[in-house]
Formats: C-alpha cells, sequence, structure tokens
C-alpha cells in the first residue's frame, strides 16, 4: 500500500502525474500465495512419484521457488488431497501426465514468489526514496527555495518504479499463463482452484480495455440509434455504465469489481467457438460467459 507521513506530496498526487500507481500493482501481485501453489504441486508430485522425464524440471522449478519465497502466505484454502484426487480421477491421468502438471504448477509458484520479492523490493527502494525528496523540500521551503524539480524528481521515481513493476507483473504474468497453456495442452487440466492464488493484477481493468476496443463505440451508437429505452438500448447503456465504474477511480473496490465481472462475461459470451470444454466443470468459455451475466446482471 502507499506509504504515508509525507508533508509536501501525497502518494496518490504522485501516481496521477505518474500515470499509474506502483503500489496498487505490488498490492495486486502480493495477494497471491505461492506457498499455496506449492503445497499443490507437491500434492501432484507425491501422487505422480518420481518420473525421470519431468524430475528434473520440478526440481529446478522448487530450487526457483524456495529462493523467492519470503513465507507470507496465510492458510492453504485449497483441499490439495480432494484437487488431485479429483483431477486424475475424472482426467484420467497417467503418471507422467500427474508430474508434469506438479511441475508447472511449481513453475507457477517461482515465479509467483520471485515476483513478489522483486516487486516488494523495488517498492520499498521507493518508498525510501520518496521520504527522502520530501525532506529535501520541506528544506528547500524553509530555505526559501524553488522545489519544483525535487518534485518532478519524486515523480519521475514513481515513473521509473511503475515501469519496473509492470516489467515483473507481466514477465510473472507470461510464465503464468504459459503454464497453464502446457497443463491444458498436454493433460487436460485447467488449474481453476488456483485461481484465486495467483495475484494477477486487475481484472476489471483488463476487462474494461478489451470492451474499449471491441464494444464501447458500437454501444454508445446503439444508445442513440435505438434509444436508452429500448430491450438492446438498456443492455448497451449497462455496459457503457459499468466501463464507466471501472474507470472512474472514486468507485468502491465491489462496484469495480462487479463492473468488471459484468464486462468480462460479455466479452467472453460473444466469443466464437467451438471451444473445448473445461474436464472438470463440464462448461466452455461462451456457456460461463452467458451464466455470468445471468446470474450478475447490471
Amino acid at each position: 500500500m502507499p506509504p504515508e507521513g509525507f508533508v509536501n506530496f501525497s502518494a496518490d498526487e504522485l501516481a496521477g502525474e505518474a500515470g499509474g500507481d506502483p503500489w496498487k500493482l505490488n498490492d495486486e501481485l502480493q495477494t497471491g500465495q505461492p506457498g499455496a501453489i506449492n503445497d499443490l504441486a507437491d500434492a501432484f508430485h507425491d501422487a505422480a512419484g518420481c518420473v525421470a522425464e519431468v524430475e528434473d524440471d520440478f526440481q529446478r522449478a522448487k530450487q526457483r521457488f524456495e529462493q523467492g519465497w519470503t513465507h507470507r502466505d496465510g492458510q492453504n484454502p485449497i483441499n490439495d488431497s480432494a484437487e488431485v484426487t479429483r483431477a486424475t480421477t475424472q482426467l484420467g491421468l497417467q503418471r507422467t501426465q500427474t508430474a508434469v502438471i506438479a511441475a508447472d504448477l511449481e513453475t507457477v509458484a517461482a515465479s509467483l514468489a520471485s515476483a513478489q520479492r522483486s516487486s516488494d523490493s523495488d517498492i520499498s527502494a521507493l518508498d525510501s526514496t520518496l521520504h527522502a525528496i520530501d525532506d529535501q523540500i520541506s528544506a528547500a521551503l524553509a530555505a526559501g527555495q524553488d522545489s519544483q524539480s525535487l518534485h518532478q524528481s519524486a515523480v519521475a521515481a514513481v515513473t521509473a518504479t511503475l515501469g519496473t513493476v509492470r516489467g515483473i507483473r507481466d514477465t510473472y504474468v507470461a510464465s503464468m499463463k504459459a503454464a497453464e497453456s502446457a497443463m491444458a495442452d498436454s493433460t487436460g487440466y485447467v488449474p481453476d482452484a488456483i485461481d484465486s492464488l495467483m495475484g494477477q493484477p486487475d481484472a476489471a481493468a483488463a476487462a474494461a480495455q478489451r470492451y474499449d476496443q471491441t464494444q464501447r463505440a458500437a454501444d454508445e451508437a446503439t444508445v442513440k440509434t435505438a434509444g436508452p429505452n429500448s430491450p438492446e438500448g438498456k443492455a448497451a447503456a449497462a455496459r457503457v455504465r459499468d466501463y464507466a465504474t471501472v474507470t472512474n477511480p472514486a468507485a468502491t473496490a465491489e462496484a469495480h469489481r462487479l463492473a468488471g465481472e459484468r464486462l468480462s462475461d460479455y466479452t467472453m459470451s460473444k466469443q466464437m467457438g467451438p471451444f473445448q470444454k473445461d474436464p472438470i466443470t463440464g462448461s466452455d468459455p461462451v456457456s460461463r460467459g452467458t451464466v455470468g451475466l445471468t446470474v450478475f446482471p447490471a
């Protein structure tokens, strides 16, 4: 979270001038639980036993995890044994496939642990830098000197750290998605159980960005041509409102999340198939998006 105690500026002010909030990005990343993902990887590894062609990959990922993990996870919310049993039974996994899942999950755990450690370090360094600049501004003002250049130095520090933390996050997300894709392609296993553990970036903002790029202009035109009281006009207007909510910094966290989920569900419901069904839930992405729109209407 943003540091407190600044006298001459605020974290929100600096983030606004920098074009983004590195503290928020770090907070999102820190919600991930690499320890819990590691535990699930261990459970799959134990179920598979030592499979020679995969063991080296697992052990390398395990070493990376141990080097990066800061042991801050809370209680593991996954019943590891039940998840392994469910996946291996419903998918009919062979030992080698189970071992592949273990190695891929361990890779996710290692990537997340490393990302959290690096991001936290950069944020701590930024906080120290900003407190030092804040003190320098106070001294300059007391001496009757112009402090604008110091303020710009503070903005520059936030901008630089924002870029660094974004890079850390993007590298982790790429690794996570590659591991998920590898699991799905080689075993059919889609690790929905660990979605809440991965510390993924703001899903609502991503959904709003996709909507802005693909549908917002059409919805605004529909509201004008069909009228706000027509069925299609009402639906389009609701999506435009959801976009406004997600992009409004003053929106509550709950409103932000729900609006993003509705936009994501709409985008998912409009995707073109055919799609492979989730081997655990038995549903495809379009079905899940349509259900989301029904259960959580605007």
